[in-house]
């Protein structure tokens, strides 16, 4: 069954995404508003370009400028590893639209910071574009905080139910009060306010889906949100980092972890919590995070910031077709070949997990400071669902059978109608004169 029906097959070319055609977007141009930082100047490096404007013209448009090095990271252990291909494809459109005056250096394996202390990475230079994900530092970032227990409008499911979570999320962010504020008062240019890291699950040791079955269990969350759906079903909630877990699973410390399916596949948690329990028609909170760019951007002329910018965004945008097409085909596997499955929790456990969610729900208008908040987010989730459907985008079954009808690769996709319709919602991010 295919994942795009009406007229359109679910073909993936991302990887064309590298070249101008497959993201050009009629009427779409450089005065849409954005960040108006960096030196100023005439001619053709400082006038900036159209969105969707060739690798032609803006190699000729920064042909006169000094050569600049910048800096990304990818968790992949290698170039080799297919995990690479969203920092690869980063780093190809860069260099390729700026004629090879800006180069990219990827370091492999994080090994430059964590999810944890991305952002102290980027400010400080270490680092130039960045991910930071505001759910481990929500004082820091109370505001994405509060986006963060907001996916919870997203429905179940691997493919459509993320890019219309990834739409909502990014729609909210332009929207609520002070979220795009909290990284831009540090100086970071934000390129995608909100990228979701995947559906979150509960991984076990052990099959769990009955209520009876999360009674007395330490079950690891990555923040308070998850803690009030743990202590509803009787789990007790354990704090740890992603990176703490694996051990914790395989000593028998903890005996579930939530957790994204594609981070707890990059973390190696399949192989020792290989029961994947999955909720049905509920949704748990997820860590979304947002894609940022350092000084060094922000210092460019205006024409070479937009290469960098455009490709950022695509950058993101690849990040879901990396996960859809990639992360997740290979989790699954691994979760076969250690033994374990993926299971519905039963009709008792979603229940509780919606009452805790109501829960969390009934205070968002307060939070955010805007009375009916909640309610134009949930409208907002409807409408990206009525879109999405229009253009033709339809799973094709669960999660426990997407190794049969979901991607075999990035070219088995294609979000390009996706990706000119979200850009429409984030345009005035993008840098401009």
């Amino acid at each position: 069954m295919s994942i795009m029906q009406n007229k359109r097959r679910a073909r993936l070319g991302m990887v064309a995404l590298a070249t101008a055609g497959l993201v050009a977007l009629a009427g779409c141009s450089s005065a849409d508003g954005g960040d108006s930082a960096g030196p100023a100047g005439e001619g053709p490096l400082h006038a900036g370009l159209p969105w969707g404007s060739s690798a032609e013209e803006f190699a000729a448009a920064v042909a006169d400028m000094d050569p600049v090095h910048l800096t990304i990271q990818s968790s992949a252990p290698s170039a080799a590893s297919s995990r690479a291909w969203t920092s690869l494809q980063f780093k190809e459109r860069v260099e390729e639209y700026s004629g090879g005056k800006i180069e990219v250096e990827i370091v492999y394996a994080n090994a430059i910071s964590s999810l944890i202390d991305n952002d102290d990475a980027v400010l400080d230079g270490r680092l130039d574009m960045t991910n930071i994900v505001p759910l481990y530092e929500p004082s820091k970032y109370p505001v994405n905080a509060l986006l963060s227990e907001m996916t919870l409008v997203r429905d179940s499911g691997p493919f459509v139910a993320e890019l219309q979570l990834n739409s909502t999320l990014n729609e909210a962010a332009m929207e609520l009060p002070g979220a795009l504020e909290e990284y831009q008062d540090q100086g970071l240019m934000v390129a995608f306010p909100a990228l979701s890291q995947g559906e979150t699950v509960f991984l076990c040791s052990e099959p769990t889906v009955s209520e009876q079955d999360f009674k007395g269990l330490q079950l690891r969350v990555p923040g308070i949100a998850h803690s009030n759906a743990a202590a509803a079903l009787g789990s007790t909630p354990v704090s740890l980092t992603q990176a703490e877990s694996y051990e914790a699973l395989q000593r028998g410390v903890i005996d579930c972890t939530i957790a994204s399916l594609s981070i707890a596949y990059v973390y190696n948690q399949v192989e020792v919590a290989p029961f994947i329990t999955q909720g049905i028609g509920v949704a748990l909170p997820t860590s979304p995070a947002a894609t940022v760019l350092g000084q060094k951007v922000i210092d460019l002329p205006l024409t070479a910031r937009q290469i960098v910018w455009d490709a950022a965004y695509l950058f993101s945008i690849n990040g879901i077709a990396q996960e859809t097409s990639i992360v997740v085909p290979e989790a699954l596997q691994a979760i076969s070949a250690a033994g374990g499955e993926v299971l519905a929790a039963d009709d008792a456990v979603n229940k509780t997990i919606k009452g805790a969610n109501a829960k969390l729900e009934a205070k968002w208008d307060e939070t955010a400071g805007v009375p009916g908040f909640t309610e134009q987010l949930w409208d907002m989730q409807d409408a990206w669902a009525e879109k999405l459907a229009e253009l033709g985008y339809e799973d094709g079954g669960t999660l426990a059978e997407y190794l049969e009808w979901g991607p075999k690769g990035p070219e088995d996709l294609d979000l390009t109608a996706w990706s000119d319709a979200l850009y429409e919602v984030v345009s005035s991010l993008r840098p401009r004169a």
